[in-house]
């Protein structure tokens, strides 16, 4: 009965397409969740941690910073 039902309200497209194989192995999916899952806690961990940065560690950053930014205006106006 099932079967007629299925002839009769589906397409003949859908039919010929057979049954749905479910043999893949599912490590593929298994392996994009834990990337996914090592990549949020290394996001989250870098953002904790440089949130939580102490008032040297912030000014060794701008320090750097600033270094840096005056290494490339030399390095720009020596190359005009």
């Amino acid at each position: 009965m099932k079967f007629v039902l299925a002839v009769i309200l589906l397409p003949h497209t859908v039919l010929a397409q057979g049954l749905p194989v479910r043999e893949a192995s599912h490590m593929p999916l298994v392996l994009w969740v834990i990337g996914t899952a090592v990549l949020g806690l290394a996001l989250a961990y870098g953002i904790i941690h440089t949130r939580n940065r102490s008032s040297r560690e912030k000014q060794i950053t701008e320090q750097g910073t600033k270094d840096l930014y005056a290494q490339e205006e030399r390095d720009r106006r020596s190359g005009d």
